[in-house]
């Protein structure tokens, strides 16, 4: 008796991006063609308080679902930023203050560095906030509506920013 043994295997791959002066991959550990990556900036814009700062932004919009989608905000400084070197006590405090909504509200290493992460539950849904600075001058802002374990988990994880030289 013969026995076959068949293996699906996902067709996952890493994403390399440039937007601007950044180079940026990551891995969502779902299908490549599940998703569509649109990058934009640099945007040079105005602070309230007249600084002038650079956004870049990275969409990644699923094909399949069209609630599943992840956004990711990146915002540099020409001057260093206290944000960035906030301790990540005082950033949880200050998410739970802007999500109070929030179910679990916890800190994490994202591209090795230390940042928060928030679960905020929704309609149909669960919206996840992550936040954390690579230097000082770079804020990173990622928002996912890809479910825990099927994307938002491996983007968080694989994410990483590098600035072209």
């Amino acid at each position: 008796m013969a026995l076959a043994v068949f293996v699906l295997s996902c067709v996952c791959a890493s994403e390399n991006v440039t937007i601007g002066s950044y180079n940026l991959s990551f891995d969502l550990g779902i299908p490549r063609e599940s998703y569509n990556v649109n990058a934009n900036g640099p945007m040079e814009t105005v602070s309230l308080n007249g600084e002038k700062r650079n956004e870049y932004t990275l969409s990644i919009r699923g094909n399949t679902i069209s609630s599943q989608y992840a956004d990711i905000l990146m915002t540099e400084f020409p001057t260093v930023q206290s944000a960035a070197a906030a301790s990540m006590s005082n950033t949880e405090k200050a998410y739970k203050m802007m999500f109070p909504t929030a179910t679990e509200i916890s800190t994490r290493k994202i591209d090795d560095k230390n940042g928060v992460v928030a679960e905020i539950p929704l309609a149909q849904e669960k919206m996840y906030m992550a936040s954390y600075s690579p230097n000082n001058h770079l804020t990173v802002l990622i928002t996912s509506l890809y479910p825990w374990d099927e994307g938002t988990l491996q983007l968080l994880e694989t994410f990483h920013v590098e600035k072209i030289k």
